[in-house]
């Protein structure tokens, strides 16, 4: 049975990142760095959330917005918002993991990668067997396209994302930043399932 060691005994690590990264984590460091984590993917469901309704204030119109009828060219706006925020998350957040020069910043933008890769994937089999109504269906109902090609699109990013952050890392630290990677997105959906619909979220 592996023991918790505290963090003070740990005086090879140049960061918390690197206790939480190792085999024996200290409980304090992984629970912050989990919460962390977690808020992070919290932060991004809500960048695309926000991406929706701050761009649907600006384009949306009073008479719009009291009717009900959408212009095409609006909600062509307001919806895609939210799928261009998640892209410009992963691909910004890639630049970040390249750019990183300690373990800890380079956690915190692998997560955000993670993150915005798990959006894109949770959509894909409602999108690919049109049983979901989500931001690719409308938009390619909107722009004339197949909404699987859209999605199909957005998962080639996504996979080539991932990929460069797990190949980012030391070799024998990638299956601990994969494992950490994974527990957060979990829970971060879980929790987003469960409270983002009580704060009226349309997740």
């Amino acid at each position: 049975m592996r023991t918790r060691v505290p963090i003070e005994q740990h005086e090879n690590y140049e960061t918390t990142a690197d206790a939480l990264l190792a085999v024996e984590t200290p409980s304090q460091t992984g629970a912050l760095w989990l919460a962390l984590l977690v808020v992070l993917f919290w932060l991004s469901i809500l960048g695309h959330e926000g991406a929706h309704f701050g761009v649907g204030a600006l384009v949306y119109t009073p008479e719009e917005l009291r009717s009900g009828v959408l212009r095409a060219g609006s909600q062509l706006l307001a919806v895609g918002a939210g799928p261009v925020f998640t892209i410009l998350l992963l691909g910004g957040s890639v630049l970040g993991v390249r750019s990183s020069r300690s373990r800890s910043s380079k956690l915190v933008w692998s997560s955000l990668v993670a993150s915005a890769a798990s959006r894109i994937a949770i959509v894909g089999p409602g999108t690919l067997l049109g049983t979901a109504v989500n931001d690719e269906r409308t938009v390619g109902r909107i722009i004339g396209w197949p909404p699987s090609l859209l999605w199909s699109g957005e998962a080639v990013v996504a996979t080539l994302g991932v990929l460069y952050v797990l190949r980012a890392w030391p070799r024998g630290m990638r299956q601990r930043v994969a494992q950490w990677l994974v527990v957060t997105i979990v829970i971060g959906w879980v929790t987003t399932l469960v409270i983002g619909p009580l704060l009226g979220l349309p997740i």
